[in-house]
């Protein structure tokens, strides 16, 4: 019977293939084969690679307005300095820094596709490779920097996630200060403080957890 049903199986999906159009054909093979293999920390780390992340990132007026504020307001120290924008994302901060009048940013994201995008973004709005380049790779794990650059005045980096800790991209950040950052270099931002108050959400509990006590009449 197993084997029956298989054949009839392998049967309905022969012909479901060839009842799609070459146009439905060539936009599946760009996809790899459905798994359920991915992990938690493929899942983790690849969502920064989706635009939703970074939809939150650009709409988070609180924390972009800090950085605006916080880079236009020491333009002083930007002006004419080599700065390294680590963990890059879109190149909301290499952006800031070249309007401060950064005299070079190198911009380094390990994701290719952000790679691509925000030198997109960035030749949109006026700066070339000379004002902003952006690297894909780890800015730690870099043999070199581009143009024979030995050390950077500033660090700059959008590297905080939900609770600060969110995405682990702060350990890439310090990589990159301990061995790009000239002696009495500057970091932006330089302190992070985390404020908790312990609460109960007797509603999202019972929602998400005591609710599995009592499935249909199963305890899961």
């Amino acid at each position: 019977q197993i084997a029956a049903d298989s054949i009839r199986v392998a049967t309905m999906a022969e012909t479901t293939a060839k009842a799609l159009s070459p146009e439905q054909k060539a936009f599946g093979e760009h996809w790899p084969e459905l798994t359920l293999t991915a992990s938690s920390a493929d899942y983790y780390f690849n969502s920064y690679n989706h635009y939703s992340v970074h939809e939150d990132v650009l709409k988070d007026a609180t924390t972009a307005s800090a950085y605006m504020k916080a880079i236009k307001q020491n333009a002083h120290l930007f002006r004419g300095a080599v700065v390294l924008d680590a963990c890059a994302g879109l190149g909301v901060c290499a952006l800031l820094a070249a309007q401060a009048g950064a005299t070079k940013v190198i911009a380094v994201e390990s994701q290719s596709e952000l790679v691509a995008m925000a030198t997109k973004v960035a030749r949109h709005n006026g700066y070339g490779p000379e004002a902003i380049e952006f690297v894909c790779g780890e800015a730690s794990s870099l043999d070199r920097l581009p143009g024979g650059i030995e050390q950077v005045d500033i660090v700059v980096s959008q590297w905080m996630g939900y609770f600060l800790m969110y995405e682990s991209r702060l350990a890439e950040v310090l990589r990159a200060r301990d061995r790009w950052l000239r002696p009495g270099g500057l970091m932006f931002p330089d302190r992070a403080k985390v404020y908790a108050a312990v609460i109960e959400d007797a509603a999202y509990r019972d929602r998400h957890f005591d609710y599995y006590g009592n499935v249909w009449g199963f305890d899961f």
